[in-house]
């Protein structure tokens, strides 16, 4: 594991001026780029409604007029580009708008997202990912652990909850997406898992404050330039 860089309170405060704060993994406020739009999601599993605002997108650089969105190839913090609807890539269980959920449960479910996916989950380009992680062991599938692979660009929120449900597991967020990991922190369901954040703003979120066997590993924000948070998973 890397070393943990954690801000501190008076850096919060600066950030907060300029950068969308990040309150929690599934309750977080997100605008996509255009007028006065605005993108809500909530829910482990994810779920996002938009209204009043247009996007679009060139070459993965984002532009915003009254959203608050990234000018001149740079993201602004908190934000995403919004994703066109389309047809719903085949690694994802369902597709609400713009949000692709992938449903993993334990071995031998119709969710067995080890044989699915191996050590890695591959989230899709050009969407947001909602990754839900229910079960005993639902996305802990070898002693290494495995690993969720964020989209450029977009939103990535990942649930745990169950026994050893996301052990071991790495969220490599993508450099310039939002990004975060919400744990039900009992029966070692984060134990050890560990939150690679890039620049954009970046979560991590426990239902309870963990006991040491119980923890994920301390937010890794190095790099970070946004809002970077461990919510209640540290005394």
């Amino acid at each position: 594991m890397t070393t943990r860089v954690a801000l501190t309170v008076s850096s919060l405060v600066v950030l907060v001026a300029s950068c969308h704060l990040v309150t929690g993994v599934g309750d977080a406020t997100f605008e996509p780029e255009g007028a006065g739009g605005a993108s809500t999601s909530s829910g482990m599993a994810g779920s996002s409604s938009s209204m009043g605002g247009a996007s679009t997108s060139t070459g993965g650089t984002s532009s915003s007029s009254g959203g608050g969105g990234g000018t001149g190839g740079t993201m602004a913090c908190g934000h995403a580009t919004h994703p066109p609807n389309g047809t719903c890539p085949a690694v994802c269980d369902s597709c609400e708008g713009s949000i692709c959920n992938i449903e993993c449960q334990g071995s031998g479910s119709a969710y067995d997202c080890g044989a699915r996916f191996g050590n890695t989950i591959i989230c899709p380009a050009g969407w947001d990912c909602s990754v839900a992680c229910q079960g005993s062991d639902a996305c802990h599938w070898i002693s290494q652990g495995i690993s969720i692979a964020c989209p450029a660009g977009h939103r990535c929120d990942v649930g745990c909850a169950g026994s050893s449900a996301c052990r071991n597991l790495d969220v490599a967020c993508a450099p310039d997406g939002p990004c975060g990991l919400d744990c039900v922190v009992a029966d070692a369901g984060c134990r050890d898992a560990e939150l690679l954040c890039g620049s954009n703003d970046c979560t991590l979120t426990c239902d309870e404050v963990a006991s040491m066997n119980q923890r994920p590993e301390p937010l890794d924000c190095t790099g970070s330039d946004c809002v970077c948070v461990d919510t209640t998973c540290f005394p």
